[in-house]
């Protein structure tokens, strides 16, 4: 007989949430420990976790968005328990996985798929050289890179100009790049949302929360500082169509 399935589920970045049908008990799935796997959860049998129950039941229908979304998603749910400081953390995140996940597209997926060779071993080795290279950069420096190589326009057809780009990428930490750069862009959007990102304020309210003093925010900043990162994402988003990786080495 097949195991009942969850009606109500919450899949989250880090969890996947879901109600036994069994006992109605709220089950915290977490990906990692529990589940052990970090792919989309189309379908898997689970053990309800309270002890009065432990009977399987099936979950399925797990969230396609990118990683970056997902956090997004999730600072909402930290708004709502007023987990403000964590919720400026996740947002900066945010911000973070979506310049890495550039980088990605741009300097491994793309010039691999259009490239004939398809070496997956140098693939593989590029992927971790730019690992290694952004590795300990955070919200500033990702940024800096990030609209640097778009004001730059510099597209690489193969991974060996990938690789000169990335044993390039901290000389773009040298300095902000300018107003009047971002401006010459042909995209007018992405031009206009970029000098947006250039004065966003939620890199700085997340350095005020990691400080010693550990500043704790209000519900007053954390609305803005979500209005903030979704405007921003999604409409850098709608401007180069990143959203998601399209395959995974």
């Amino acid at each position: 007989m097949a195991p009942l399935k969850a009606l109500e589920k919450n899949p989250t970045y880090e969890n996947f949430e879901a109600r036994c049908p069994h006992c109605k008990y709220w089950n915290i799935f977490n990906r990692a420990s529990d589940l052990k796997t970090f792919r989309l959860i189309t379908g898997a049998a689970v053990i309800c976790q309270n002890s009065n129950c432990g009977k399987e039941f099936w979950i399925g229908g797990d969230l396609i968005n990118p990683a970056w979304q997902m956090i997004l998603r999730d600072s909402e749910v930290l708004k709502e328990q007023k987990r403000y400081a964590h919720c400026i953390l996740n947002l900066a995140q945010a911000f973070e996985m979506y310049f890495a996940l550039f980088l990605r597209v741009k300097l491994i997926h793309n010039p691999f798929k259009v490239e004939n060779s398809h070496d997956l071993e140098r693939c593989n080795e590029l992927s971790q050289i730019l690992f290694n290279t952004i590795r300990e950069w955070t919200f500033s420096p990702l940024r800096k890179v990030f609209i640097g190589l778009l004001i730059q326009q510099n597209e690489p057809n193969t991974l060996a100009e990938s690789e000169i780009i990335i044993n390039n990428l901290p000389s773009y930490l040298k300095s902000e790049p300018s107003d009047e750069a971002i401006k010459e862009l042909a995209d007018h959007d992405l031009s206009e949302i970029l000098l947006e990102l250039k004065q966003c304020k939620v890199s700085s309210l997340r350095n005020n929360v990691v400080h010693k003093d550990a500043y704790r925010p209000t519900l007053e900043e954390v609305d803005k500082a979500i209005d903030e990162t979704a405007h921003i994402l999604y409409r850098i988003e709608r401007c180069l169509g990143v959203l998601s990786e399209p395959l995974h080495i």
